[in-house]
């Protein structure tokens, strides 16, 4: 009878957290369940207009050829090989921008007199497109991967210097004043209260960044050539071959969707004190 009592409150405090891990499981397997019916259904979709020819076959290719072609442009190396140049080009270019951008960006808020002066230049400059810098930046750099870095910095820098200077300036009134009142320094009250607050924001800036540094090289390899996977797109589209083409596609896809989930981990991390901080619950 004691050794009943003794593990009852043990039993009422297990048992809901079972059950809630059990429903999380449960629901879990249920998304994955409904994303590989989504996936399935489209392939089957996608393989009866093919063979209904509802599209020209010659521009819709069939799943099964899609992924033979990924298949051997896996295991050959050859897809493997020409997104490792693309995503060399994809960093460099993102460093390049992060770094630079978040210089100008602070600076910019750290000097208001220089940001009235060069802001309408950066507006003005945000605003061209991009894909017409692509032939002036061959004519400097030649057809190799600076020109392409150069177009992913194009791309990215203005993303990175306009998200920094907002974060900076988003910072809560509140937070200023209690800086004041306890007597820090423009340096205290940047580092120690502004910085924390724009990370947020800059993290939004680093995603779509790198999402575009992503997008730049692949543009500058159609428009310049190479041997990453954007110039192998184009030569794939130019000769019809579009279950390489569409392997070629789900490949950037994956890797964009990646990359994009990396900038997200890492901000999670970084910024776990803030979730306990709004739930009331920061560790000690």
């Amino acid at each position: 009878m004691t050794a009943q009592l003794l593990h009852a409150p043990e039993q009422a405090t297990t048992t809901p957290g079972t059950r809630r891990g059990r429903r999380i499981s449960r629901r879990s397997l249920l998304v994955a369940a409904g994303v590989v019916l989504v996936l399935v259904v489209v392939c089957l979709l996608w393989q009866l207009a093919y063979d209904q020819e509802w599209v020209n076959p010659l521009f819709l290719s069939n799943p099964v050829a899609v992924a033979t072609a990924l298949w051997n442009g896996v295991v050959h190396g050859e897809l493997l090989g020409a997104l490792g140049i693309t995503l060399y080009e994809t960093i460099v270019g993102f460093l390049l921008a992060l770094v630079s951008g978040m210089v100008v960006g602070t600076l910019l808020h750290q000097l208001p007199l220089v940001n009235r002066i060069v802001r309408p230049y950066l507006t003005l400059l945000n605003n061209l497109p991009r894909l017409a810098l692509a032939p002036i930046f061959v004519l400097w750099f030649g057809v190799g991967r600076e020109a392409r870095i150069a177009l992913v910095l194009s791309f990215v820098f203005f993303v990175i210097a306009l998200n920094t200077q907002a974060g900076l300036l988003n910072t809560d009134r509140d937070r200023l004043v209690l800086a004041k009142a306890l007597g820090a320094g423009r340096f205290e009250t940047f580092w120690k209260f502004q910085v924390p607050e724009a990370i947020p924001t800059w993290f939004a800036g680093f995603q779509l960044g790198l999402t575009y540094s992503f997008l730049g090289a692949i543009v500058g390899e159609m428009l310049t050539g190479g041997d990453g996977i954007g110039a192998e797109v184009s030569i794939g589209l130019a000769v019809y071959r579009t279950d390489q083409v569409y392997a070629e596609i789900i490949i950037m896809a994956v890797v964009a969707t990646l990359l994009s989930g990396a900038i997200r981990v890492a901000e999670e991390r970084l910024l776990r004190w803030r979730r306990y901080e709004l739930r009331g619950l920061a560790k000690r």
